[in-house]
């Protein structure tokens, strides 16, 4: 008979899947799934990890978040990957089963303590239980939520709770997984991307900006408050981007999908994402969506997106010069699209062109 979660159970899945959605600047997606997991079913750690196939010498590799971090677990990483065939959990995460699995739905602990990946790696590290859930589905590698205890084994009741988060998570990470391919894919100049190019911010170890563009500090003013003068970045982006860490002790293929973080304005939203290198270092890539009111004119004057760009900051009553800083141009290039946009829009002067944007923004 399945578990039915009692009122208050679910009163708290509720909340935990409500805080999945929401934007926190100190917290990325992973660290809210395992703070949710932890609060949701009691255990001594939830582990964040990603297996990767490797070769003859290293078959897998593991790249893993951990909440609480274990110092401990860590150590013993090495042994947990040599006896990792023996895990009666290892064939099923290969197999990526939809439901939450825990060991003991496979094999009695006795026989389970008996092996060496217990008694190698759980015991050292002080675990006798463990549920995974299969998040994604990927072709090259297994990303897998485990849950570890210590006492007693996992009840009906955390198998429940799990059942219904997993989904979120996976719809979750998935996205987050997707949108970033489609960031680090359309970089160019036709992109098209939000409506704007990317801007790229390289930043050293210690947080302070090793490049950056003239739009893109633009755009940190824009929308982070206080003084951005493009030689360190603004404190709530520096405190968000001291979370982005984890484990880089090699220069393999990265644990986490790209962070990232969603500031909104008046005028629009900036999206900013992490990543991280192995020596410390990260890249931030910008991209800004506007709050777009002029565009069915846009669209029914055939602009480019060029042009939806100028017209866009035109209704917003900036000057030639502000525009051409904003997107990036030339001052001479900003008077060319808004002749350009004068001639679709079939109007005379800046004035006409600008009460069309305001009558759709108001109506």
């Amino acid at each position: 008979m399945e578990t039915r979660l009692k009122q208050k159970d679910l009163a708290a899945v509720v909340a935990g899947l409500r805080e999945l959605q929401v934007f926190d600047a100190g917290t990325n997606l992973v660290q809210r799934m395992l703070k949710i997991t932890g609060d949701l079913v009691p255990c001594e750690m939830v582990t964040y990890g990603k297996w990767l196939k490797g070769d003859n010498d290293r078959p897998w590799r593991f790249r893993f978040l951990q909440r609480p971090a274990s110092e401990q677990f860590r150590n013993h990483v090495p042994a947990l990957l040599a006896h990792i065939h023996e895990h009666p959990l290892f064939e099923p995460m290969l197999q990526q089963v939809d439901r939450p699995l825990k060991i003991s739905d496979l094999v009695a602990p006795r026989k389970f303590f008996r092996t060496g990946v217990y008694n190698e790696f759980y015991r050292r590290v002080g675990i006798q239980h463990q549920m995974i859930c299969v998040l994604p589905k990927l072709p090259d590698a297994r990303v897998v939520l485990m849950l570890n205890r210590r006492g007693s084994d996992f009840s009906e009741r955390d198998r429940r709770v799990l059942s219904v988060l997993v989904p979120h998570f996976r719809q979750a990470h998935n996205h987050a997984w997707a949108q970033a391919s489609i960031r680090h894919r359309q970089q160019g100049p036709e992109s098209g991307f939000a409506g704007s190019e990317p801007e790229l911010i390289e930043v050293g170890a210690d947080l302070k900006v090793c490049q950056i563009s003239a739009r893109a500090i633009s755009w940190l003013q824009n929308y982070f408050p206080g003084d951005c003068n493009g030689a360190a970045l603004p404190e709530t982006l520096a405190r968000w981007m001291r979370c982005q860490s984890w484990d880089q002790t090699s220069d393999e293929e990265h644990l986490l999908p790209p962070q990232t973080m969603l500031v909104k304005n008046q005028i629009g939203r900036l999206e900013v994402t992490c990543r991280s290198h192995p020596d410390g270092s990260a890249d931030l890539l910008l991209v800004e969506t506007l709050h777009d009111h002029t565009a069915s004119i846009a669209r029914g004057a055939s602009l480019t997106r060029r042009e939806r760009e100028v017209y866009h900051w035109m209704c917003e009553g900036k000057t030639y010069p502000e525009t051409a800083i904003i997107l990036g141009m030339k001052p001479r290039t900003v008077h060319k699209h808004v002749e350009r946009i004068f001639r679709k829009l079939g109007v005379e002067n800046r004035l006409q062109a600008e009460r069309l944007g305001w009558k759709i923004k108001l109506s």
